[in-house]
């Protein structure tokens, strides 16, 4: 999953976030936790 903020004035990316889920993904953002097969976020 990609999520962009986008300025559209400008046309300018603001913020680029991308998750990898995936069995073996490891890119995942450090704010979420992995439990068995599951990633989650704490807060």
């Amino acid at each position: 999953m990609i999520i962009t903020l986008t300025d559209l004035t400008t046309s300018t990316e603001l913020i680029r976030r991308q998750y990898n889920a995936a069995s073996g993904g490891g890119g995942i953002d450090p704010r979420f936790s992995f439990n068995g097969d599951s990633y989650y976020t704490p807060q």
